[in-house]
This record gives structure tokens, sequence and C-alpha cells, in this order.
């Protein structure tokens, strides 16, 4: 939901749930082209500080930090691929979700993540 009223809210649908070591190390590496509507998800079990980065995405991305209280903290816009970039939370976060670039999700927007 965005914290502007007049911008429309959006949804995602999760495609790669990434809630093991793993999976997290991974990420979207390997892992297809996302459409416009999927999404990445990172779930962490307590709020914990992280540095993402693209590591060998092919892709261009955005980045979602979302604190624990469901609000878009900090957001990576339209990363290119082979880039050795770090790009961290700067807090504590409870989810990281991942998109194509041009998600046109901000920081202060509200997030919902159920079925």
């Amino acid at each position: 939901t965005p914290a502007d009223p007049h911008r429309i809210t959006r949804t995602y649908r999760v495609v790669l749930f990434c809630d093991t070591d793993e999976k997290q190390r991974r990420g979207l590496q390997g892992f297809r082209r996302l459409a416009g509507d999927e999404a990445a998800l990172f779930p962490y079990a307590r709020p914990v500080e992280v540095t993402f980065w693209m590591g060998t995405v092919s892709v261009p991305i955005d980045i979602i930090f979302v604190a624990p209280d469901m609000i878009v903290s900090r957001v990576y816009r339209d990363l290119r691929p082979n880039r050795s970039d770090l790009y961290p939370s700067g807090g504590p976060v409870r989810w990281v979700i991942e998109t194509a670039a041009g998600s046109g999700i901000n920081e202060g927007d509200r997030i919902s993540i159920g079925p």
C-alpha cells in the first residue's frame, strides 16, 4: 500500500521463497527473469541487519527492505548486473523483497504479506 494515497496499490506473487540460509545466499542467482508482478521474498525470524549484493544476478532488479512494522525502510532501485556494490539494510528488517527493476515501491509504503 503506497504511503501517498494518490498512488496505486501493487500486488506481487512470490515465486521464489528464500527461507533457508542456502536459498538466502543464492537468491535470484541462476533464477529466471522475474515478471513485473513477481517477487523473491527473504523472511527473517527476528529483525536483523542484512547486506545484499547482485552476485551473478543477470537482470536489473529492485531490492526492498521491510522493517518489523511492515513499512518499507529502504529501496535500492534499478540495480544493474555485473556490479560488486553492497546494499545494506541500514537497520533491522524482517523481510527483503526483490522484484524486477521498476517496482514502484517506495520508502514509507506499507507491505502486506499473505496468501
